[in-house]
């Protein structure tokens, strides 16, 4: 074989000879695309540690020309790692010294920082190197064009960046690029370039013919000379979210389930085979380590579409948005094939509701404790059952368990009905205040401090521990260390674990460890609350039940009505037990992990977490002493690692489409835009957390900014002065805790934990939902 290879050579398509952007560019050549002539000094030079024949075959070659000088490793501009930019490119290169030069440079960058760097976090260790060499373009125009947005993964907007000359300078970041988004044949234009719209569309459909020819959505750079267009380069895009898949052709709606739990994090297939059955479905639809649910037949459904509607307005306000786009799509609708829904709504869910009202009506406040005692019967009888299964029956008796009695406790029970009720009480009283005192954010201050929520209790509690800690210098200092022996803080934070230690941060994923499992994420938050005063967590509390019920007295002197005092108490009274279904689902699930990890340990399982990437069937086979497929499980650990770093769509269709929504409101330019969902405005220096294990950090004065927060967050309230999420509605758990603690709150802000860095000083107006970063 040759050291040296035209690329229009049919053997330079081989990955092996021509690496990854040497083997695309002949396959562009093959399939008839327009692309500058070239060669590939192939991986055989590298191989053969730079054999003195390449340099012959070099001198052999007619170079007269001016020659880009590229990397094209075996690693480079594949399906799952683009390797863009890890390795040098040398433009403008004439005279076969200079060449030769470069391209010995170029195989010595395979050993660079970036690119070692980037091997190494991609788990690459097997590679080699070839060096591509292409004569130059003199452009009027060059740029880049993505066949799929790449910011949304919407597989039918094609987008394309262009720039005057060459396309190296928009890479490099040296000229503002021309952007132009193209969907469904309309062109949308930012920017002062003056591509014709018709050559525009010749170069989506360039785009479009390269991506079939290639079976997927790829990254193209291109140049524009003499009204011709040339394509010199193109390789995958590796960050689209995958497709969900459609069973029956039907092009089908789904939404992202994790943001409406507030927890945008993959969730491995144990956990997500818990949830579709907590769902009422034995199909979930897994698409990117996330769960997406179908909606496409309850759109068509009034009842069952208006429910959803409702449920979403509460808890993200852009899926909202966007199922109201799709509604819109009128022949789309009357299109939906007939058929069975994706998901069982709750078997009571009326006979709940009517419950509801009539405890309301009774004033029957007696129904919160009973409702305690039966959930925790329900707990104590798990326990003594489930001891008695083993091998595949455990995961059988779990199986029924979850449908007999997990989800009657968290999906069925009555006290659903007056928690509903309370959620429409909301409304009544919030219209009552305007009337009255014209204040419209009234909720706000009447949820402050309400009785019966667990997730606050948990919260005060886990502050008491820090009071005790905090008068511990030697304590203190072991924990801040690294220290993880909780027992030296005493029998309080044993005593907490029994309560809580099912918790955890994403816990609505069985396998993420509970507090019981892993301390540091507990005492990360002991260690933030460290730099209040003692008693702060009592002190907040007892400051929101004064705060509630002044402003209550001063409604019910103006309206002078039984009426609204009813409502009002009801509310205080029921709104607080929200967070009650999930903590005994939590429970449940802490029992049956045990139970789990118990069993797979007695079987001799390779890794315990490899039962985090079974589903309930091989997962039952598995302890029946079935053939454990452990080359299956090893590349699920690789691909949930690339779908982390993934950003999940809120609604997608089968087909790549993406409904992507916007924010209607006043925010200052260059602001970013959320969801107000905590009055006040406030200004402070910003901490970004993505890991709870990091609030340890958080320094008092400061606004956590982070993509989302779930019950386990709770006591890390206390220690802030305001809250970003990017994910979030008025009625998810981060908007309701920083109303009840009084902090400004926007929610919602795409990006917020990559646009703002920690240290920045920034305002946030959690009245009308946005954040500012100052100079």
């Amino acid at each position: 074989m040759n050291y040296i290879l035209s690329l229009s050579d049919i053997s330079a398509q081989n990955v092996d000879i021509s690496g990854g952007k040497g083997a695309n560019l002949a396959r562009l050549i093959h399939h008839g695309f327009n692309v500058p002539v070239g060669y590939v000094i192939t991986t055989k030079v590298f191989d053969e540690n730079y054999p003195i024949e390449w340099e012959t075959e070099l001198s052999s070659l007619s170079l007269n020309g001016i020659y880009a000088v590229r990397s094209s490793s075996t690693a480079e501009d594949m399906p799952a790692n683009s390797f863009a930019g890890q390795q040098d490119t040398y433009l403008n290169v004439s005279g076969l010294e200079n060449i030769k030069q470069a391209i010995k440079n170029c195989f010595a960058s395979i050993n660079n920082e970036r690119a070692i760097h980037y091997r190494e976090k991609n788990g690459i260790h097997t590679f080699s190197m070839a060096v591509v060499l292409q004569e130059m373009v003199d452009p009027e125009y060059s740029g880049v064009l993505f066949t799929a947005d790449p910011s949304s993964s919407d597989r039918l907007t094609t987008i394309i960046e262009a720039v005057s000359g060459l396309g190296e300078e928009l890479v490099s970041g040296r000229k503002i690029p021309t952007m132009y988004k193209v969907k469904n044949g309309n062109i949308q234009k930012s920017g002062e370039n003056k591509i014709s719209d018709e050559k525009i569309n010749e170069l989506v459909q360039i785009g479009n013919n390269i991506q079939n020819s290639f079976g997927s959505e790829q990254d193209i750079e291109w140049c524009l000379k003499d009204d011709t267009f040339y394509i010199v380069q193109s390789r995958p895009i590796t960050t689209l979210y995958p497709k969900p898949q459609s069973s029956d052709g039907f092009k089908r709606c789904y939404y992202s389930m994790g943001h409406l739990q507030m927890m945008t994090n993959t969730i491995l297939p144990l956990g997500g085979e818990f949830l579709s059955r907590m769902m009422g479905t034995e199909s979930p639809s897994f698409c990117g380590g996330r769960i997406y649910v179908d909606i496409t037949r309850h759109l068509k459904s009034i009842f069952r579409r208006n429910l959803l509607l409702w449920e979403f307005k509460g808890f993200d306000k852009r899926i909202y948005d966007g199922v109201q786009e799709v509604l819109e799509r009128k022949e789309y609708i009357h299109s939906i094939p007939k058929g069975e829904f994706s998901f069982k709504l709750p078997n009571n869910i009326f006979p709940t509701i009517i419950m509801g009202w009539k405890t309301y009506i009774k004033n029957d406040v007696s129904v919160i404790q009973k409702y305690f005692r039966r959930m925790e019967s329900s707990i104590k009888e798990l326990e003594k059952e489930i001891v008695n299964h083993h091998e595949g029956e455990l995961v059988s008796f779990i199986e029924r368990d979850i449908k007999t009695n997990l989800v009657k406790t968290f999906r069925e029970d009555p006290i659903w009905g007056c928690i509903s009720v309370a959620r429409v009480l909301a409304s009544y009283i919030k219209k009552k205040s305007e009337k009255y005192i014209g204040e419209n954010d009234i909720i706000s201050e009447i949820g402050k401090s309400i009785p019966n929520n667990i997730t606050s209790e948990m919260g005060i509690e886990l502050g008491r521990i820090a009071d005790i800690v905090r008068r511990q210098p030697e304590l203190v200092d072991y924990l801040k260390n690294g220290g993880e022996d909780i027992t030296k803080i005493g029998t309080e934070f044993s005593a907490f674990l029994n309560k809580y230690g099912c918790r955890c941060s994403g816990e609505i994923d069985i396998t993420k460890p509970r507090y019981s499992e892993d301390h540091k994420s507990l005492i990360a938050i002991i260690l933030a609350n460290l730099n209040q005063p003692n008693g702060h967590a009592n002190t907040i509390f007892e400051r929101g039940l004064r705060e509630s019920q002044k402003v209550i007295d001063e409604l019910l002197m103006k309206a002078n009505s039984n009426v609204l005092k009813k409502r009002i108490l009801f509310y205080r009274n029921f709104w607080g037990l929200r967070e009650a279904p999930k903590y005994y689902m939590m429970r449940h699930f802490w029992i049956y992990k045990q139970a789990l990890i118990k069993e797979a340990k007695r079987l001799g399982i390779r890794n315990i977490d490899d039962i985090y990437y079974m589903n309930f069937k091989e997962l039952k086979s598995a302890f029946c002493g079935g053939e454990i497929n452990y080359k299956k499980i090893d590349k699920m650990k690789i691909d949930y690692n690339h779908y982390e770093i993934l950003n999940p769509p809120r609604i997608i269709f089968s087909d790549g489409e993406v409904i992507k929504t916007f924010y209607d409101t006043k925010a200052p330019n260059n602001s970013l835009v959320g969801i107000g969902v905590s009055k006040g405005t406030i200004i402070g220096r910003a901490r970004v957390i993505v890991d709870i294990l990091n609030a340890k950090d958080i320094q008092d004065g400061e606004i956590l900014v982070t993509r989302f927060t779930d019950p386990s967050w709770t006591p890390v309230f206390l220690s802030i002065i305001g809250l970003v999420t990017e994910v979030g509605g008025m009625v998810t758990h981060g908007s309701v805790v920083a109303r009840e603690y009084g902090l400004p709150a926007v929610v919602g802000v795409d990006n917020a934990t990559k646009s703002i860095r920690t240290g920045d000083m920034i305002r946030v107006n959690g009245e009308d939902g946005w954040v500012e970063i100052l100079p």
